[in-house]
């Protein structure tokens, strides 16, 4: 064809000739894929260096595995770094070998892109039909690391160089497939594939640039999505565990939550030991608000965690149990399993700081100091640290020290928020700082500088609480529109709270609202369950009932109160009060006589008396005088 093209040259034109080869050539090719190079890490039993030309026959196995993905992938895996590796128990399920490695060695060291365990089986039974190659191999996909336990029996040479590239597979996310030609076939025969079935080559060639160091947080969302779309279209058979890993963490990092834990729920029941699965499933439905499944999941993960590889997950998993006790209030619970998981990871700061906070809520302010002020010299500028730290110095009395510390603690947040940082953790933080400077500054006498501080607060955690503190806060400095509105909140969440109907009452008595407030101590009735309480809304009910001089109601209310409490002695006085009204003196009389029985130095209770007494002889002397003018 080339030669026809030369011998047209001549005739047509060489432009004429580049015009035409340009209409022909059709688009231009896209650019190679880079290679990418991989250095391995590789940890090495005593009993597998104890196999002849164990490094050599492992370089080879290497090699082999690299040429596979260089073709398919342009992945090179790169000379290998060897370090010793000395697990307690080689024979131990893969799960937990795997665990061990992770525990011991990191990424990055020595620049690894990833790390291989090396160990030796010396007895294994079965022909050379292997069915389950996670016998020999096991992977957690993402994580970089996989271990490898070759049989010490030359019928499985043939397949050692496969169970490397098809853990190297799952690597990279590739899962089982049906077919036998394959490389991610879950077994092995006789035959040694060497090719990738295409679903798996594009679920590796989409990730073959991840650095596992940063995990899933390294893939685009995109990315995710398209794995996702695949894993679900391959779901059509039996898989293993690594694919429900995979699908959960694809999940995860889409913020589909629901469906991570329907994954994890399944990889839980294929494997019921499987410690760090039921950690990860915990820690999910701690972050899903659903604390009775996280407590669940945690405990039974705390049980199956009992490896020497497994202890920093098992701390993790005691810091997640805690963290859902010292939600619900409980610090027993919780001081116990973060004692738990400080005895498993001494040097965990924020451990640590966990047990100093269950101090401080326990009353323990100057062991919780104490413990935080070492936790301060370890991490100066700990923004959670100075927080407690300003609790306690308020705790103390010491309200100027208790500023400084949140100040501290408030501008190391607002500095990483203006370098774009974002924590979810710094806005909880600042929920604590602006409601603590609010309690220092009330303390100080500097009530308006208190109220936008604690305004502050419950606008970024619109709490029950923090509803009834400002509406609190607002009575007290005698902002009642404001205290009403709060008031009336806390009720839209909690109708049967009657302490507050008691307070909402007296703020609609400040405003003069006299009926409106009686219909609200009325309601309160219906809920209070405390006998002092509700002689209390009796009172209350009473004295409104006299200003609206319904003397009949206001006998009524503080009878009820009386018979709820009798030691009430406003309830006495009001009665007193409401028969005085009422123009029956002997009545009252009998009611201040109570009433100074429990208080017999009550000058106000004296002084009626003696209007009451005047009262009764003023009567006593209008009926004498009726008396003789009928008889005269």
């Amino acid at each position: 064809m080339l030669q026809k093209l030369a011998g047209k040259k001549a005739r047509i034109g060489g432009g004429t000739l580049l015009f035409f080869l340009f209409l022909h050539a059709g688009p231009a090719p896209a650019a190679p894929v880079p290679m990418r190079e991989m250095t391995v890490g590789v940890a090495v039993t005593p009993s597998f260096k104890a196999t002849p030309d164990w490094k050599g026959t492992f370089k080879k196995r290497l090699k082999y595995a690299s040429s596979i993905f260089e073709r398919e992938f342009r992945i090179k895996l790169k000379e290998a770094v060897f370090f010793d590796w000395d697990p307690p128990a080689e024979a131990a399920d893969m799960s937990l070998l795997l665990d061990d490695l992770m525990a011991r060695y990191t990424l990055g060291s020595k620049k690894t892109d990833m790390m291989i365990g090396l160990t030796r089986l010396d007895d294994i039974s079965g022909s050379m039909n292997l069915k389950d190659l996670h016998v020999l191999g096991k992977t957690r996909p993402f994580s970089g690391f996989m271990v490898l336990r070759y049989p010490n029996h030359p019928l499985f040479r043939v397949q050692e160089e496969t169970i490397l590239v098809h853990e190297m597979g799952h690597l990279f996310g590739a899962v089982h497939t049906s077919r036998e030609d394959t490389i991610m076939c879950s077994y092995v025969d006789r035959q040694i594939p060497t090719t990738f079935d295409k679903k798996n080559h594009d679920i590796v060639s989409a990730i073959r640039n991840m650095n596992f160091q940063r995990g899933m947080e390294s893939l685009d969302p995109g990315i995710i999505q398209q794995l996702l779309d695949t894993y679900m279209d391959m779901n059509s058979g039996a898989q293993s565990t690594d694919f429900y890993y995979a699908l959960a963490n694809f999940y995860l990092q889409l913020g589909q939550y629901a469906e991570a834990a329907n994954a994890l729920e399944r990889l839980v029941k294929m494997e019921p030991d499987n410690g760090r699965a039921f950690y990860n499933l915990g820690v999910l439905y701690l972050n899903m608000g659903k604390s009775d499944a996280a407590e669940k999941n945690l405990t039974a993960a705390i049980a199956r965690l009992g490896s020497a590889g497994q202890q920093v997950p098992k701390a993790k998993a005691y810091d997640a149990l805690a963290k859902i006790y010292f939600r619900q209030g409980n610090m027993e619970g919780a001081g116990y399993a973060w004692t738990k998981a400080l005895a498993l990871d001494p040097d965990n700061l924020d451990i640590k700081v966990g047990l100093a906070i269950v101090q401080l809520k326990s009353g323990q302010v100057a062991a919780a100091e104490n413990a935080l002020q070492k936790a301060l010299k370890e991490s100066p500028n700990n923004a959670q640290i100075l927080t407690h730290l300003g609790t306690a110095s308020y705790m103390k009395g010491d309200s100027a020290g208790s500023l400084q510390y949140y100040q501290k603690a408030l501008k190391i947040i607002q500095d990483r928020k203006a370098g774009g940082k974002k924590d979810l953790e710094d806005d909880t933080l600042l929920v604590d700082i602006y409601g603590g400077m609010g309690m220092g500054l009330w303390a100080a006498g500097n009530r308006e500088e208190a109220t936008k501080y604690f305004s502050a607060a419950c606008a970024m955690n619109p709490s029950l609480v923090c509803h009834q503190k400002m509406g609190q806060i607002f009575f007290e400095i005698g902002e009642w529109d404001a205290a009403i509105s709060e008031f009336v909140q806390v009720l839209q969440q909690d109708k049967e709270d009657a302490e507050t109907y008691g307070i909402l009452g007296m703020a609609l008595v400040k405003k003069n609202e006299l009926e409106k407030a009686v219909s609200v101590f009325q309601e309160g009735l219906r809920y209070v369950k405390d006998s002092k309480k509700s002689s209390r809304l009796h009172s209350n009910s009473g004295h409104l009932y006299l200003q609206l001089q319904r003397a009949d109601l206001a006998v009524t209310e503080f009878m009820s109160a009386i018979s709820e409490d009798w030691s009430n002695k406003d309830a006495h006085m009001g009665i007193a009060l409401a028969y005085i009204s009422k123009g029956e003196p002997v009545s009252a009389r009998q009611a201040l006589q109570n009433l100074l029985g429990m208080d017999p130095q009550n000058g106000k209770a004296k002084e009626l008396l003696v209007q009451v007494d005047k009262m009764i002889q003023e009567l006593q002397n209008q009926q004498v005088s009726v008396s003789f003018s009928e008889g005269g």
